[in-house]
């Protein structure tokens, strides 16, 4: 019981979030959630996975190594918050970086930037979990503003924005090999035979890729024989049942515009990646969501390509019913030892440490 009282502050952005969405229709309603987004993650105080390491190693209770381990913009915010002697500096800025990227994107790519703003907080892979994986989150942010210049053709900015992403996590070099793809347009049997064959190879890679690795110590290695992440096992059938849904309009979705197309076949290459590296949740997770990220941009197509109210209605259904679902899947991992601790609960604040 306790345990779902510290879920208020949760339902709270929730239900503001959804108000605006559902019956305030202007640019200042959606700047008041993406503000009260921003506070909701810099405020908080030993929420999310990663805090208390973070928090270890800005106080500087670390060795050289673990400092070294950051890519070079977390460390400078790190060294920023150190001589500002304000360790909390580190979140509220990486905060503030990661949604506002998002919403700077999804205010000139999106068809319905609201919708996009909703289904970013409450599918957990994004905004919950930038609270838990910062550095990480950080370069998806980065990510998202790099494929907007694509979309503008602007080199200049492409290359700012991959650097500014490499060095905000080295996951994100996924970005830059998958890139090619961005010029090519998949038909939908080409994107569901993927799918498919995405689903066959994972035993392969498995055994592929430990033996390729051996007991070697490094960054790859260290994903893959790592601890499962629980929260993420729980949600690859969501994800891949979006997928097929994605597939089955496919069409749908193209008679809107031709970069939808685009959208639908990068979150097939997420849902792949997923699949193929499936035996380690949280690899697939490090690479897959760089791609899933896509569905902020995808679901405001169906209030186009479906003019029914009901859509609109299904699809708010579903992502209340995701967030929830995803609190009630950890509160569970939690109280029957699955996790050595609930990440998200109790929310509190730093100030009142």
């Amino acid at each position: 019981m306790e345990n779902l009282y510290y879920l208020i502050p949760y339902l709270v952005l929730l239900l503001s979030s959804l108000v605006v969405f559902l019956k305030v229709r202007n640019d200042n309603a959606r700047v008041f959630i993406i503000s009260f987004m921003i506070l909701f993650s810099a405020l908080r105080y030993n929420v999310g996975w990663d805090y208390p390491g973070y928090l270890r190693i800005i106080l500087g209770d670390c060795s050289d190594n673990e400092f070294y381990r950051f890519e070079l913009i977390p460390r400078l915010l790190v060294v920023l918050s150190r001589s500002l002697g304000f360790a909390q500096f580190f979140f509220i800025s990486t905060a503030f970086l990661t949604i506002y990227l998002v919403s700077f994107v999804v205010r000139r790519l999106s068809l319905n930037p609201s919708l996009s703003v909703f289904a970013y907080l409450c599918i957990p892979i994004l905004f919950l979990s930038s609270m838990s994986t910062v550095r990480y989150h950080l370069a998806l942010s980065c990510s998202l503003v790099f494929w907007y210049y694509l979309t503008q053709k602007k080199i200049g900015m492409i290359v700012l924005w991959g650097g500014i992403m490499i060095f905000c996590h080295y996951s994100s070099l996924i970005v830059l090999l998958i890139l090619p793809l961005w010029y090519f347009r998949f038909s939908r049997w080409t994107n569901i035979v993927f799918f498919i064959l995405s689903m066959l190879v994972t035993s392969f890679t498995h055994t592929y890729l430990l033996n390729l690795l051996g007991g070697e110590v490094n960054i790859l290695s260290y994903y893959l024989l790592s601890a499962s992440n629980v929260g993420f096992s729980k949600l690859p059938i969501l994800l891949s049942g979006i997928n097929i849904v994605n597939l089955i309009f496919y069409k749908k979705i193209d008679a809107v515009d031709r970069m939808g197309v685009h959208y639908l076949m990068f979150y097939n290459v997420g849902c792949c990646i997923m699949n193929v590296m499936s035996f380690q949740p949280t690899f697939s997770y490090r690479l897959s969501t760089y791609y899933l990220l896509f569905i902020i941009l995808i679901l405001p197509y169906y209030l186009i390509a479906f003019k029914q109210k009901i859509v609109k209605q299904i699809i708010v259904a579903f992502l209340c019913s995701f967030f929830m679902l995803y609190h009630y899947t950890t509160i569970n991992a939690y109280v029957s030892g699955d996790m050595e601790k609930n990440e998200f609960l109790p929310y509190q604040i730093f100030l009142n440490k």
